[in-house]
């Protein structure tokens, strides 16, 4: 299916699945690092505050010997936290046996106990992690909670019900040992947060949908520029040379191709398709030097062949001049006469092969008898046809009509045809020459004995230069006769069968206004 589309399809088919999936992967791996790299920063901010958190805690009881809950009150309204909490386990304090006061204890015990209601994590998760806890929890309980820091658990798409819960244990320092019976990096509390990861995820979800836009816009951008650069650099010069190269299928060698093209691969096509071009300019020129030489050869060789049977009828009517200088008048004068009616047809042919050469024939258009017509040309070529064992069979079933035609046009073009059956009787036979007039059309039929034309010349017989196989002449005579015909507002066909015989039929019309129209 691709191989039907265009160039300009196939590169986009090609690349655009590419190109897509290219910038799909990296909005992928953006959204990825920023979450990553903005859940690290509410981790750090998570350390720091907690860091801060210790810090004042032991100067609070350094100080006061107690915790101040407005202080943190006020840590968790600044830090951006949802919740904040510090815890003391009571028995795991340690304190100096000065310091132990039954009312810090029950102070302690409930705070544990109003933290821990409705909390899902439990005092020794807390009390017992030395490392900070980070757990990832829905607030619309609508998946598991997991560890921040556990692999394979995280999942890519940050929901907007997120929020983070962070553990930082309290270790002793040696500070503390002035109040606690503790070794260093003992655990002693722990700060408790919840952090909102809403905004967090709506900001990638912003960023996500900004590169989007991004790409989307980029992407309409980069089709109009490419869209321009291939019309530009690709499309106009292919179709300049599609256009180029449809001219030299019509055969037009002048146009030169290279014009207008850059020096790149398309500017180094069309210079070798220029080259071609050139070459083939050279190659055409040749063939018609060649062709005007062949075609002048075979016009000289259809001359000698249709002026080989008038030459035949002087030649003879000289021989008998020649034998017979004593011959009544009468004789010589019908001998005068072949020798004059010959000299007139090879006028005719000459100036026929004339105006055939320029596309058009003259016709004198006049009314004739028929049979003095028909019996004026068998007087012309009976001569010839006994010569060559072929009798002549004339009937003439148009007594006393007549017919407007060019005779000496119509002569030509009935000789023509009668030149072909001689051909075509090398051996002798019987030539039949038929007249008829039927529904204002007078009808000339020509049937011979010979050996037939050849079918695979039939349909291309009137053409010129087509010989049907004859050892002589060139075929213009037939192609000659049809244009004749055509003149007169007739039509002429034919019938063969190899080895018996072909018939020619010419139909002309015999009123002025249709032979004329």
């Amino acid at each position: 299916m691709i191989q039907r589309l265009n160039l300009s399809a196939k590169i986009l088919v090609t690349l655009a699945p590419v190109f897509v999936l290219g910038v799909l992967l990296s909005i992928f791996l953006d959204y990825n690092f920023q979450k990553q790299t903005l859940l690290k920063q509410t981790q750090e901010s998570a350390q720091l505050q907690s860091n801060i958190i210790k810090a004042s805690l032991v100067n609070m009881m350094v100080t006061n010997l107690r915790v101040n809950d407005a202080f943190l009150h006020a840590i968790e309204n600044s830090a951006g936290v949802d919740e904040l909490a510090v815890l003391f386990h009571a028995d795991s304090l340690y304190l100096l046996s000065q310091y132990q006061d039954s009312a810090r204890s029950l102070r302690l015990q409930k705070r544990e106990q109003q933290f821990f209601a409705g909390k899902t994590i439990s005092s020794t998760e807390i009390y017992s992690s030395q490392q900070p806890l980070l757990i990832v929890s829905c607030s619309e309980h609508k998946h598991s909670s997991y560890a921040l820091d556990s692999p394979g658990q995280e999942p890519f798409w940050l929901p907007t019900c997120e929020y983070l819960t962070v553990v930082m244990p309290f270790k002793s320092e040696a500070i503390c040992q002035q109040c606690h019976n503790v070794p260093e990096n003992k655990v002693l509390g722990a700060a408790y947060m919840e952090i909102g990861l809403e905004k967090t995820a709506s900001a990638l979800r912003m960023n996500t949908i900004r590169s989007i836009s991004i790409f989307l816009v980029f992407s309409v951008f980069a089709m109009l520029i490419g869209f321009f650069i291939y019309n530009k650099y690709i499309a106009k010069p292919v179709y300049q040379l599609v256009n180029a190269t449809e001219v030299l299928g019509t055969g037009n060698f002048d146009t030169p191709i290279s014009e207008g093209y850059d020096n790149d691969e398309f500017g180094k096509l069309a210079n070798a398709f220029e080259r071609m071009r050139q070459r083939l300019k050279e190659v055409q020129q040749t063939l018609i030097q060649k062709e005007r030489l062949s075609t002048l050869g075979q016009m000289a060789s259809s001359i000698i062949h249709d002026f080989r049977s008038p030459m035949t009828t002087i030649s003879l009517s000289l021989d008998a001049l020649k034998r017979n200088q004593n011959a009544p008048t009468a004789a010589n004068q019908k001998l005068y006469e072949n020798i004059s009616t010959s000299i007139q047809r090879m006028n005719l042919m000459t100036q026929e092969l004339l105006e055939y050469s320029r596309g058009e024939i003259k016709l004198d258009i006049n009314e004739h008898n028929v049979k003095e017509f028909v019996k004026h040309l068998a007087a012309s070529i009976e001569a010839t046809l006994q010569q060559k064992n072929i009798q002549l069979v004339v009937q003439d079933r148009c007594d006393n009509c007549n017919a407007l035609f060019d005779k000496e046009r119509l002569s030509r073009a009935l000789i023509n045809i009668i030149n072909n059956s001689e051909d075509a009787m090398p051996s002798g036979g019987t030539l039949r020459f038929e007249t008829i007039r039927d529904n204002g059309t007078v009808t000339f039929s020509i049937s011979d004995t010979g050996n037939g034309i050849p079918e695979d010349v039939r349909d291309k017989l009137f053409d010129p230069f087509v010989t049907s196989g004859k050892k002589h002449g060139t075929g213009l005579g037939l192609a000659i006769t049809k244009k004749i015909i055509e003149e007169h507002k007739g039509n002429i066909s034919f019938t063969s069968a190899l080895e018996k015989g072909t018939t020619f039929t010419i139909k002309i019309p015999v009123r002025k206004q249709e032979v004329l129209s």
